[in-house]
């Protein structure tokens, strides 16, 4: 029973480190080109959101 155990405690932590391993993956990806983050997060809008465009640098 223990051993069951320790083998379903170690295949969580590997699936944990995969996943971390693929997000910092996507963070690089998304750190590298500002313009698809852009993107990836108006995918993430609720359908029917409004967004506000501003012209202008956003650092002003």
């Amino acid at each position: 029973m223990a051993k069951i155990q320790a083998e379903t405690d170690l295949e969580r932590a590997r699936n944990e480190v995969k996943t971390t391993r693929a997000r910092l993956a996507s963070a690089k990806v998304l750190e590298q080109n500002p313009i698809l983050a852009k993107i990836r997060m108006l995918e993430a809008l609720p359908p029917g959101s409004t967004i506000e465009v501003r012209e202008g640098d956003p650092k002003e």
